[in-house]
């Protein structure tokens, strides 16, 4: 299998960038293959946007170097760079109708008139505006809006889509549905993607790759599926899902399998992609979906099991989310997710419960910072279901 950098859009080696004297990107150090869709996602102040800017040329690294097509590019500017960009502020100009608003980059860059309309046609069709063509931006729905600007990025076929959060003025129903749209749009197209967003639903939905910063560090950068799987740090494993913590300290460890001491508690976890022998202080994840509630005298039907009490219950459609208090773990409290609220009983707010969770589903992280987890140093272990 060919791993060199032909198959290689973007190649990023450690990049860094200070404002003054804070970092807000340090020595970062990612790729993305040709065709790929990656999403760079982390809170807002983490380095996402300036990651993104760098690659643009719209700012410059003060160390490290990014090559796109296997070129080196801190000379080159933006304006020279095969790059198509859709803003969080779309930036379509008010006074131009859909098409001519497409039609402005290809005159920027001397097409042939001769062509312009015809590819101004197919880009409006791909993003399904073709009878909105002669309507200005004040015309067209928020949905539609974005859809130009898309098609605007795409018709002088970039080798690289940069997404600057483009979607996060939009309501969730039409977030929701534009995220297909780009995803359809860049599958058809096979135009390498990087995308960048505070959304954790919307990297998973979207890429082909995620990558995680905080604190201008990438913590991990790895698939959708074994991101959400294996969460290399704590902070991974917060971010993506909704993740209840607590502290426990190991007492025993088997290969991969390590039995924590959590207050009152004795329960068995996975090592969350470090060596944790006895002694060692650690934090404990477990995501809200693979915790199972019911009665305290039900029958025990997974390793880990704990009693409670409901604190709070708030019903969401297809699932009802519960935050349930754990006397035994130090007081944690423990968010739940039952997604059969219809025909699973309900527990009232004070109610007496039971949780439970299989052994595999348990991460026991080392307590404290951890280092950065990439893709060449991702964790070990066998995936959650």
């Amino acid at each position: 299998m060919d791993t060199g950098s032909s198959k290689r859009m973007v190649e990023i080696a450690g990049v860094s960038k200070l404002f003054g004297t804070v970092a807000a990107v340090s020595d970062a150090t990612l790729h993305v293959d040709r065709g790929d869709f990656l999403t760079v996602v982390g809170p807002s102040g983490c380095g996402k946007t300036t990651l993104l800017r760098m690659i643009a040329g719209f700012e410059h690294p003060d160390a490290g170097e990014i090559r796109i097509g296997g070129r080196r590019v801190d000379a080159v500017p933006p304006y020279r760079r095969s790059i198509g960009m859709v803003f969080q502020k779309l930036a379509l100009f008010p006074h131009m109708t859909a098409a001519e608003n497409v039609a402005y980059p290809l005159k920027m860059r001397r097409f042939a008139p001769a062509k312009i309309p015809g590819l101004v046609d197919e880009y409006l069709g791909l993003v399904r505006l073709g009878d909105f063509k002669d309507r200005r931006p004040h015309e067209l729905s928020g949905g539609q809006q974005q859809r130009v600007a898309i098609a605007r990025a795409l018709v002088f076929s970039p080798d690289l889509l940069l997404l600057d959060e483009p979607l996060s003025a939009l309501d969730r129903k039409l977030r929701e549905d534009m995220q297909l749209e780009f995803r359809r749009i860049q599958q058809e197209l096979g135009v390498t993607t990087i995308n960048v967003t505070h959304d954790q639903r919307e990297a998973l939905v979207m890429s082909d790759r995620i990558v995680v910063m905080e604190g201008g560090v990438i913590q991990q950068a790895d698939d959708p599926v074994s991101l959400y799987r294996q969460p290399g740090t704590p902070f991974v494993a917060r971010f993506i899902g909704v993740t209840s913590m607590f502290p426990g300290r190991v007492t025993k460890e088997t290969g991969e399998a390590v039995t924590v001491a959590a207050g009152e508690a004795t329960l068995t976890a996975r090592g969350g992609g470090a060596v944790l022998g006895a002694g060692a202080a650690v934090e404990c994840a477990i995501r809200a979906e693979q915790i199972a509630i019911g009665p305290r005298d039900g029958a025990p039907r997974f390793e880990n099991a704990v009693d409670g009490i409901v604190r709070q219950r708030i019903f969401e459609g297809e699932r009802m989310v519960y935050a349930v208090e754990v006397p035994g773990l130090g007081g944690a409290v423990l968010n739940v997710f039952d997604h059969d609220p219809v025909s699973h009983s309900v527990y009232d707010e004070t109610q007496p419960v039971r949780l439970e969770w299989a052994a595999r589903d348990l991460i026991a992280f080392p307590a404290g910072p951890a280092p950065a987890v990439t893709t060449e140093n991702k964790p070990t272990g066998s995936l959650t279901t």
